[in-house]
C-alpha cells in the first residue's frame, strides 16, 4: 500500500508540475510545447511500467510490483489522482485574471502588437473595398 500511495504521489507530481508549466508557457498550444508535454506523460508512463510491471522493478523492489494496474484499478488511488488536478483550474483561474487585469510587460507588449495589425487589416481592407466603388 505504501507504494501505491508513492506512485501516485509520483504521478500527481508530475502532472502538477507539467500543468503549471502549460499553463504559463507563451504558446501553450504550439506543436513543440504539446509534443513536449506528451513527451514527459509517456515518460511517466514508460517508468511507472518498467519499475512496476517488469522483473527489474521486481528485482530493485518487489513490494511495488503490480502498482502501475493497481493504481489505475482501484479507486481508493484512482478518484485522488483524477480529482486533485482539478484543483489546478481555480489556479488557472488567477492566473488568468491576474495576466488581464495586471500583465506582464511582455503580455503587454504582444498585445498592443496584435491589436495593431489587427487594425491595420480591418484599415487595409476597409480601403480595399473602398477602391472597389
Amino acid at each position: 500500500e505504501f507504494w501505491y500511495a508513492s506512485c501516485v504521489s509520483f504521478v500527481l507530481c508530475v502532472v502538477f508540475v507539467n500543468f503549471r508549466l502549460w499553463m504559463v508557457a507563451e504558446s501553450p498550444f504550439r506543436k513543440e510545447t504539446v509534443l513536449i508535454m506528451l513527451f514527459s506523460f509517456l515518460c511517466l508512463i514508460v517508468t511507472l511500467v518498467v519499475l512496476a510491471e517488469t522483473p527489474l522493478g521486481d528485482f530493485m523492489q518487489p513490494q511495488i510490483e503490480g502498482a502501475f494496474v493497481g493504481i489505475f484499478s482501484d479507486q481508493r488511488y484512482f478518484l485522488p489522482m483524477f480529482l486533485t488536478p482539478l484543483l489546478l483550474l481555480l489556479d488557472l483561474a488567477v492566473y488568468q485574471a491576474v495576466a488581464i487585469f495586471d500583465p506582464y510587460p511582455l503580455t503587454a507588449a504582444k498585445r498592443q502588437l496584435w491589436w495593431s495589425q489587427r487594425n491595420k487589416d480591418k484599415v487595409s481592407k476597409a480601403s480595399g473595398d473602398l477602391q472597389s466603388w
